[in-house]
Parts: structure tokens; sequence; C-alpha cells
């Protein structure tokens, strides 16, 4: 009995020490802490104590939480009290940080009409260009729906650019679902359904199929790359790379030089254009 479910009955009885470990709670889960011919044997004495087994695993997992909390405990404290000092000297210099206005402005709209907001900044503003929205977030987005909103009820022009293989924001709550699933809008409007009828009724979808920067060996292996990528069961990432395919406008041919970590690279070759060269590497 040196591992497994035998071991840790044993260290429990002799020792009064109880560690669970991931292998041990896997046999658990698995039904292998056993083996077949003592299966007749063990399984009149488990079976009784199934939901008590269950509870030492909840109870193992609620203590190794505890122990990595822990570990952070101070960090925490530290990262709190930098919060309160800043908070104070805010609230005594009368300051609000540009990174507070997306939260300050969301909890106003998410429950104003929208005239009411688009009279206090539309009635100036009539069209809107969003840029990069592919790196919005759903804060910045609640903030301006109500503007783009009402701006399309009265018949005015919108502009939405991004593109979503190019988000890198999501560290910064950036949320590119927004852009790969408009025009349906999505949060917690007490007028959703107005929205959302008219951003489907004003929405016309544009793809740039034409690509005036780059060369034609780049352009081609990007096709390549990005349709290979939208072939798969994640419905997410389909719509991303869907429609990605551009046409090759430059005359310049262009080079592109593909590294494979790993050893398998005849296979890999036989997979990709002969647009670009591709061999063996070690390193990344």
């Amino acid at each position: 009995m040196s591992s497994g479910w035998g071991a840790l009955i044993n260290k429990f009885l002799t020792k009064d020490e109880f560690i669970l470990t991931d292998p041990t709670i896997k046999q658990y889960h698995e039904e292998t802490w056993y083996t077949p011919k003592t299966e007749s044997l063990v399984s009149p004495i488990i079976s009784p104590l199934q939901d008590e087994m269950e509870k030492l695993i909840k109870i193992n997992e609620e203590l190794n939480f505890a122990k990595e909390f822990n570990k952070q405990l101070v960090g925490f404290s530290l990262l709190n009290s930098i919060h309160q000092i800043l908070f104070k000297v805010k609230s005594e210099n009368n300051i609000v940080f540009i990174s507070d206005f997306n939260e300050v402005i969301s909890k106003i709209v998410i429950n104003e009409p929208a005239p009411f907001i688009y009279e206090k900044i539309g009635a100036r503003y009539k069209n809107y260009l969003i840029d990069e929205f592919q790196d919005t977030s759903s804060l910045q987005w609640t903030n301006l729906v109500p503007l783009v909103y009402e701006s399309l009820s009265e018949g005015n022009k919108n502009l939405i650019v991004g593109d979503a293989k190019q988000a890198i924001y999501r560290w910064r709550n950036g949320d590119v679902h927004q852009f790969v699933n408009l025009p349906k809008v999505e949060g917690e409007f007490t007028y959703l359904d107005e929205i959302n009828a008219v951003f489907n009724y004003s929405a016309t979808r544009k793809v740039l199929e034409n690509n005036y920067r780059s060369a034609s060996a780049i352009v081609q292996f990007n096709n390549w790359l990005f349709e290979a990528l939208a072939v798969g069961e994640n419905e997410q990432i389909q719509k991303i790379y869907k429609d990605s395919s551009q046409n090759v406008i430059k005359k310049q041919t262009g080079f592109v030089n593909a590294k494979i970590i790993g050893k398998d690279i005849e296979s890999q070759r036989n997979r990709v254009p002969k647009c670009f060269t591709i061999r063996r590497t070690s390193k990344i």
C-alpha cells in the first residue's frame, strides 16, 4: 500500500494524515482504484461510503483553494491598501481617472432611455465612426449603443470597422464576440428589443475583398491559413475566420518562410501552398 487509495486510508488510520492528490481523485472517478479481482470484496464496503467520499473530495478542493489563497493573501492585502489610498487621493482632489469613465457612464445609460442620452451628446453629433471595434470592451460598447441606436433611428449613417482576427486586447476587456455577433446587440438594456430591431434593419455587412497592402505570397499564405482555421467545431472561431479570403492586387511576388516546430516536416510540406518555403526548427 505505497500509493493510491489504500495508502491514503492507511495514513489516515495510522498517522491521522489525509492528503488527496489529483491522480488519486482521478482513480476514484474512473473507478480504477481497486482491481477487478477485489471488486466483489470492495464494492459492498465502498457503496455505503460513496456520499462521504464525495464530501471528502469537496472538502479537499476547498482546502486546496484556501492554501493557494493564503499564499497570495499578502499581495491581495497590498493591492487593497493601494486601492483605498488611491480612492482617498481621488476624492480629496476631486479627480476622476479616464479609466473610471466607462463604468460610471454605463451605470447611467443602461437604464436611461436613448433619447435622454442622445439629447446630451447626440444633438451635436449625428454620425459615429467606431474603429478597431474588435478590441472594444463590453463597457465601452454599452456606453456607445444608445448613441448609435438613436442616430440610426433618425436615419443617420454610422460606420463600425474592425477585424476579429486582429483582436489583441482581451487583457483590457476587449470582447471580439461583440463584433462577430453584429448586428445583434446583447446587454441589460431596458429597451434591448427595440435596439436589436433598429440595428437589424439598418445593418449592412461589407467584407473588404481586395488586399492593396501585401505582396502575392503573403496574401496566398493568409488565405490558406485562415481557411484552415475556419474548419472546426467551434462556432465562434468559424465566424472569426469566415470570408477572410482576399484578392491579390499588388504585382510584387513576396516571400513567406514558415518554420515547423517538431520532426514531422514532410507531411506538413505537402499541405502548404507552393508560394512559400517550409523548414524544421527546434526553437520558437
